[in-house]
This record gives structure tokens, sequence and C-alpha cells, in this order.
């Protein structure tokens, strides 16, 4: 028990509550994605402090106004 391979033992956890995968497999995935983000200096809601390709703070604020509905509707009339 105190010597299991990280495959075996995060496949054997009970899921999360509304989720597909127990706690280690979560904080792991948790973690790429945090990752993957942050470690990207493309990634358009990095501070302009992190990249100088960055978008500016109004800009941001425009962006996040727009929803997926919104775009779709407004794409496709």
């Amino acid at each position: 028990v105190n010597d299991i391979d990280l495959y075996v033992g995060g496949l054997s956890e009970f899921p999360r509550q509304n989720a597909a995968v127990g706690a280690t497999f979560a904080c792991i995935i948790a973690n790429q994605f945090k990752d993957l983000k942050e470690g990207d200096r493309f990634y358009y809601e990095n501070s302009p402090r992190s990249s100088p390709s960055a978008f500016t703070l109004p800009q941001l604020d425009e962006i996040r106004r727009m929803t997926l509905a919104h775009l779709m509707c407004n794409n496709f009339n």
C-alpha cells in the first residue's frame, strides 16, 4: 500500500463529485492547465506586464464581454 504506482493509484480512487477522476488526477490535470495557461506568453489573458505583445486592460475587458452565444449569433446571421 505504501509503494503503489501513480497511474494504478489514480485509477483506483473514487471520482470526485461531478467528475470523472479522483483527487490525484484532478490535481495533476488542474496543474497542467495552469502551467499551459501561464507558460504561454501569447495566451490572451496574460497581462501586459508578462508580455509586450499582450492585450491592454481595456482590450481584455472588451474581449471578456463577448460570449460564445454572441459570437455564434453574429456569424450565422
